[in-house]
């Protein structure tokens, strides 16, 4: 028997934080109710209450807010054991939403407790497996989220201005899993697939390279990049490539020359600013010695083998 707890907040609402109590539940639908009214006559106004976020949504803009360090780091302040210690004590195994900072701490305080993430960040992987394969009570680790899922649509909705809706309550999905809503992995899934060493890679992604706005990612956001070489008419403009690998030492080549090459150190994901060219873009890992471990080569495809395969499906 577990349970996911959310250290931090489980002890902010302790005190009081975020609390949806039946009062303000009353005074929202009151709210919500002269609000529809004063829409039906033309009016503005009526809803200032109900913009405030309480319970499950008053924590997720928190935590939007604050960013995932801080929330991390909330969550080895002593009242938050202290909050949580006794409902620990009763389950066979602890589980952890973001305590990762957590994890040696509690292992030595309490030594016969079994921790279990269960649920954690996906720029968290590396770190996590590095330390539970040090640690055997360190049992397994759940990242939010494995797919993407309709509602919490604040959580990893930093979007470029193109794909994103004029009206932020068009927003459907929570768009923060590993694998979208059409089952296709996203640049996250390699990253995790290779910190939790179940691949070596080596991954590429790139970040839209037409794009000029600066994202504010949420903590469930590790990345906009994309596994994509294919960016029409914008030769010569800087890009952003991500590498994903384990290995010692990642190079990189764009139509055959090399762009960079880099030093892995305690990581599994390199970045390196490029100038884009069409063609292809290529990732070679190596050991310690020098010898290659693997390649990943992205290509943008040629304007004649587009037709041609259009040309094709048409017939």
């Amino acid at each position: 028997m577990t349970c996911g707890i959310n250290i931090f907040f489980n002890f902010l609402s302790s005190v009081g934080l975020g609390v949806y109590s039946d009062d303000k539940a009353k005074k929202h639908a009151e709210a919500a109710e002269k609000a529809a009214q004063a829409a039906q006559k033309g009016k503005a106004g009526g809803n200032a209450e109900r913009k405030k976020p309480v319970g499950s949504a008053f924590y997720n803009t928190l935590a939007c807010m604050i960013g995932d360090y801080f929330m991390k780091c909330g969550a080895t302040l002593y009242p938050c054991d202290v909050k949580t210690r006794d409902a620990f004590a009763n389950m066979d195994i602890a589980g952890y939403n973001y305590g990762n900072f957590r994890y040696k701490h509690d292992l030595k305080k309490y030594p016969k407790r079994l921790i279990l993430g269960s649920e954690t960040f996906c720029k968290d992987a590396y770190s996590f497996w590095e330390t539970a394969k040090k640690h055997k009570r360190i049992i397994g680790d759940f990242v939010w989220a494995g797919m993407d899922y309709i509602g919490e649509t604040g959580d990893g909705a930093a979007e470029y201005r193109d794909y994103k809706e004029d009206n932020p309550a068009c927003r459907m999905t929570g768009n923060n899993g590993r694998i979208d809503l059409l089952g296709r992995p996203r640049a996250e899934a390699a990253f995790t697939k290779v910190a939790f060493e179940q691949s070596i890679g080596p991954y590429i992604a790139v970040e839209p390279v037409y794009q000029k706005e600066k994202l504010h990612l949420t903590g469930w956001a590790l990345t906009k990049a994309m596994e994509s070489w294919s960016y029409a008419g914008c030769g010569g403009q800087p890009a952003k490539v991500e590498v994903y690998a384990r290995a010692a030492s990642v190079e990189l080549f764009i139509n055959g020359k090399s762009v960079g090459k880099k030093q892995m150190k305690s990581r599994c994901r390199v970045m390196f600013s490029v100038i884009y060219e069409d063609g292809e873009i290529t990732a070679v890992s190596y050991d310690n010695n020098g010898a290659e471990l693997g390649r990943k080569t992205l290509k943008r495809p040629g304007q004649r083998r587009c037709f041609e395969f259009v040309r094709r499906k048409l017939r």
